[in-house]
This record gives structure tokens, sequence and C-alpha cells, in this order.
């Protein structure tokens, strides 16, 4: 790389009374000057090899800046999408009661509510709101519900008085005869 650079020398008028255009190659054997070199060689041409470094690390550091300004924002959406989905479940849920309240198609309207409370994990509404309901579907989740709550004995009655309807019906009656340490029934009914 070729720098031309200018030597200039000043007198205390700030005119320039000598102005000498000379050529310098910048590379690493230059960083070893003699005492003679060293007036060709100015602290400005280090500082341009130097400044593309500064320049990368100002771009990484703003990078790294950037991003942990983003994951910030990222979390602070994802605490208001948390707090609008439960006040949806909940809304949800309220929707549900009302309709039930109206009392049209109960069956349905219990399975479908005690769906979404199993969905979140509330088992103990669910499985009151699932046995309201006589649907066939609703079994499965109920049985599900008792096993969660470890009322594996309940669970084992439901999973034995219907057919099953899945691979999680059978995993579910699988695991539940192996925590009755029923371990013969719970390989056969795995091996389906």
């Amino acid at each position: 790389m070729h720098i031309l650079d200018t030597i200039k020398t000043k007198n205390s008028k700030s005119q320039v009374l000598n102005s000498k255009p000379y050529l310098f190659e910048f590379s690493w054997r230059n960083l070893n000057f003699s005492p003679f070199q060293i007036d060709k060689f100015r602290f400005w041409n280090l500082f341009r090899f130097l400044h593309l470094g500064f320049k990368i690390y100002v771009a990484i550091c703003f990078i790294f800046l950037a991003t942990g300004c983003v994951q910030k924002d990222d979390l602070k959406k994802a605490k208001i999408y948390a707090q609008q989905s439960q006040i949806n479940y909940q809304r949800a849920v309220n929707q549900y009661k009302g309709l039930i309240r109206k009392g049209k198609d109960l069956d349905r309207l219990y399975f479908e509510l005690g769906k979404l409370y199993y969905s979140h994990g509330d088992f103990i509404f669910a499985k009151e709101t699932l046995e309201k309901t006589a649907l066939k579907e609703a079994k499965k989740f109920l049985a599900i519900c008792h096993y969660r709550l470890g009322n594996f004995t309940e669970a084992l009655e439901i999973f034995n008085k219907n057919e099953p309807l899945d691979d999680e019906y059978l995993y579910y009656h699988g695991l539940t005869c192996e925590k009755l340490n029923l371990f013969d029934q719970a390989l056969s009914i795995m091996k389906k």
C-alpha cells in the first residue's frame, strides 16, 4: 500500500516554507525504523493503519450493544405477549362459562372448556369440567388429568373402560399401569 504524504515545514507565521512530496510504502517490515528513517514515518500513517482496526472494533461493539438491546426489546415483547395470552385465556374461559349458562350443547361446551384448562395445565379445573361431559373424546383427557394429578387408580378405571383412541391414550395408559406396578399389563399396552 502506497501512501503519498507531504513533509511540511512551518515558520512562526504558520506559512508553509518547504513542501516535498514523498512516497511511503507501508508494510510490517517498515515498522523497524532506523534513526534516519524515523522522520519519514509520521504518526498519521500509523493511525491510518490502526484506524481500520478501530473501525472494526467499533462495529463489533455496536453489534454487541445492538443485539443486547434487541434481546431486551424481545424480552419485553415476550412478557407482553405472555400477559396478553393470560388475558385472552381468561376471556376464553369466561366466554365458555357464559355459553354454558345459556344451556345449549353442554357436552361439547364442557369438553371444549375442559380441553382449554388441560392445555394450560389447570388439571384440577379440567378434571372437574370434563367429568360433566359424556363425550368419548373427553374420557381420554379426563384419564390423563387423573394421571397428572397422581390419581392413578381413577385414571386406570377410565382407561380400562374406554377403547384406545390414539397413541397418547395408550402411552398414558401404559404409564398408569407402570405407576401401579402392573408391569405385565403396561408392557402389553406399550406394544400395541
